[in-house]
């Protein structure tokens, strides 16, 4: 398990006109982005996703990275870096284990990279979310300190069926390895798809055909079962990490000595 992202979701219960449940993000993401409490919840949700990661590591399960969305106002309010210190020192979480999301937009609009090249240098990993989708120029690939780029689910969604839609695909990992970034596919369902990206050697990937979003507790047990099987602990080659396919060693015949 390379990787654990932090998903915020609102139960819903009593609702005219809805049954009770949970609201996934896309139901109040934006407008919650767009409020003043951007800032506030952002914050408490690195906090949160610290606060368990370091738990989970304690108990030695098989988890490397977990990744934190942020909204557009964290990036932009100058208190992102002491935010992210205080949560990892609070907690004794590695800076290593902790990967912040940012989209194409946030990239966009800020100008000062200074608090994201100081934490990358602190050793916190950057991922640049949903790419492909937006419309930048690609400059800022080099101006930013990215870890990772995260392939658009639109697009892993469509290759099989679209050889221009693959095409892209292929043009993406290949200019991210150019630029020494690494690559993860959201949305991965099928294993037609996982084989695809890892015969074009991408590296890592996300998605439904691996596990479901799942609350904290239930993700602890999804862990501890990973960990009963066998699944490697940290720092090892773990069964969702994509590795590019390896060459087999050729065999030589022995001659045979009279």
């Amino acid at each position: 398990m390379m990787k654990c992202q932090g998903c915020l979701r609102t139960p819903v219960r009593d609702v005219p006109g809805r049954n009770s449940g949970v609201l996934g993000p896309g139901a109040f993401i934006d407008a919650l982005a767009e409020s003043t409490y951007a800032t506030a919840v952002g914050r408490w949700v690195i906090r949160a996703a610290c606060q368990a990661a370091a738990a989970w590591r304690a108990d030695r399960l098989p988890l490397g990275r977990i990744g934190v969305n942020l909204f557009p106002q964290q990036a932009h309010d100058d208190v992102l870096e002491r935010d992210v210190t205080e949560a990892l020192k609070d907690f004794g979480l590695s800076a290593e284990a902790l990967e912040l999301e940012i989209t194409e937009n946030i990239a966009l609009n800020r100008e000062d990279t200074g608090e994201l090249v100081r934490l990358h240098e602190a050793g916190v990993q950057l991922a640049l979310d949903d790419f492909g989708t937006g419309y930048a120029s690609l400059a800022y690939l080099t101006r930013l300190p990215l870890s990772r780029i995260k392939i658009d689910r639109s697009f892993i969604a469509n290759m099989m069926l679209n050889n221009q839609v693959a095409a892209i695909v292929r043009l993406l990992i290949a200019m991210a390895h150019n630029l020494d970034l690494r690559v993860i596919a959201e949305g991965v369902e099928t294993a037609e798809q996982a084989d695809f990206l890892r015969q074009e050697k991408c590296e890592e990937a996300q998605g439904f055909l691996y596990a479901t979003p799942l609350p904290a507790a239930e993700f602890e047990t999804f862990l501890r079962t990973r960990q009963i099987a066998g699944a490697p602990a940290e720092g090892r080659k773990a069964r969702d990490r994509f590795e590019p396919p390896r060459p087999k060693p050729s065999r030589r015949r022995r001659s045979s000595r009279s």
